[in-house]
């Protein structure tokens, strides 16, 4: 199942992950860059550190080098083509 689910998620592996994060998030705090870079590696999300995060699900995101202007943590799960993360939040 992991394998079929990889080739329908974007997933990306620790180092990529992370500096796509520090990019996409570049004016969050560190919570919503580590949500970013876990959605990125497609761990799977822990409903509990979400609840945590409140209203901060909802903040802009504003890249630091991307083509786009802002977006939010949905709107990348959606990017990512990540059904479970887009249900999660």
């Amino acid at each position: 199942m992991d394998d079929i689910l990889a080739n329908l998620v974007r997933c990306h592996d620790r180092d990529t992950a992370q500096a796509r994060a520090e990019n996409i998030g570049a004016n969050s705090p560190d919570a919503i860059r580590a949500t970013l870079a876990a959605l990125y590696r497609n761990d799977p999300p822990d409903p509990v550190a979400l609840s945590d995060l409140g209203v901060s699900l909802d903040q802009l995101l504003h890249p630091q080098d991307d083509r786009f202007s802002h977006s939010t943590l949905l709107t990348e799960a959606v990017r990512q083509q990540n059904y479970v993360w887009v249900v999660a939040l």
